[in-house]
């Protein structure tokens, strides 16, 4: 009977392991709002960049100054689930700081690729407009 439990037991968390692993953003998402304060952290919607090739120096210039805004906006949301987090002390469960991880990893790859975006712009319109 014992061999049965630690088997069942083992498998049990294999099975958590897994699901941990393979835990999606909506999910990490959902386990986000159960850490007191976190639903208080608002992901910041991110800007549109323009086609450099044909946008005006304008456009251009505007949408650098909102992604730099965004930027900025992504740092405080980020600084705001960390104080969401730490209020937890070691009260924070490993799925739960998986969800996190989850959040901030998928927050980085955005702005570093709205970064990528925007350089891509700039160059377009440089090339665009030589002079």
């Amino acid at each position: 009977m014992k061999k049965f439990l630690m088997i069942t037991a083992a498998a049990g968390m294999v099975a958590s392991a897994a699901s941990a692993q393979d835990m999606t953003l909506a999910g990490a998402q959902v386990l986000l709002t159960e850490i007191p304060g976190a639903s208080d952290c608002v992901e910041p919607a991110a800007p549109s960049v323009p086609d450099g090739s044909t946008s005006t120096v304008e456009e251009v210039l505007a949408a650098r100054d909102a992604v730099a805004a965004y930027d900025s906006a992504v740092q405080d949301y980020q600084d705001c689930l960390n104080a969401a987090v730490s209020g937890m002390g070691d009260g924070l469960s490993e799925q739960h700081n998986q969800a996190v991880n989850i959040v901030d990893s998928n927050i980085v790859d955005k702005v570093t690729m709205l970064a990528e975006e925007m350089n891509a712009a700039i160059r377009a319109y440089n090339a665009a407009n030589p002079d």
